[in-house]
């Protein structure tokens, strides 16, 4: 695999490339962290590229991304139904999701703004900081009791980490939106 970041423009071809060697199977994707907000214009590119695989659509497409991981030379993380790494995203993250590519047989979705937002507040890495202050300057329509709200629909596979995850979110989103207001 290269260090060689992936732009918009080389996602697109990976994806189109996605969609020529699965064309006998209807497949849904969710384009997740810096390959969701490359989709979206709200970074300029991914160090990598991750995909929610459906529960139905595992085995297949796991098997294409490995092969075009390889073709492209680029890391292409998949996450099986709804499960990251510690956590669950809630059950209807498929129902809220954003649309943003459906060609023939292939769409690309990704969790909506909000599940971004959590995602990469859970994850807390420096790298996530430049992409959880892009989510924030361009989601104009959050607001602190939905986040709150919906960051109680997580699930997380050891409870106490959890609860301090959740503890460490909840705080800096008070803490968002009060400084957000008091600049009003």
């Amino acid at each position: 695999m290269t260090d060689e970041k992936i732009d918009k423009v080389k996602l697109l071809e990976i994806i189109s490339r996605i969609k020529e060697i699965s064309k006998e199977k209807d497949v849904t994707l969710y384009a997740l962290g810096g390959t969701a907000l490359t989709l979206l214009d709200l970074k300029g590119e991914s160090k990598d590229i991750d995909f929610i695989i459906n529960k139905e659509d595992w085995v297949l497409i796991s098997e294409v991304l490995t092969n075009i991981s390889d073709e492209y030379s680029v890391r292409i993380d998949r996450f099986f139904n709804g499960w990251m790494v510690g956590y669950w995203l809630p059950d209807d993250f498929r129902e809220k999701a954003i649309k943003l590519i459906m060609e023939n047989n292939l769409k690309i979705e990704s969790p909506a703004l909000m599940d971004l937002l959590i995602t990469k507040l859970i994850a807390n890495r420096v790298a996530d900081r430049r992409d959880i202050e892009s989510i924030l300057e361009n989601y104009t329509g959050l607001s602190q009791n939905e986040t709150l709200d919906r960051l109680s629909e997580y699930t997380f596979n050891k409870p106490q980490e959890g609860r301090e995850k959740k503890q460490f979110i909840q705080n800096f989103i008070i803490e968002y939106f009060a400084k957000r207001d008091e600049n009003r």
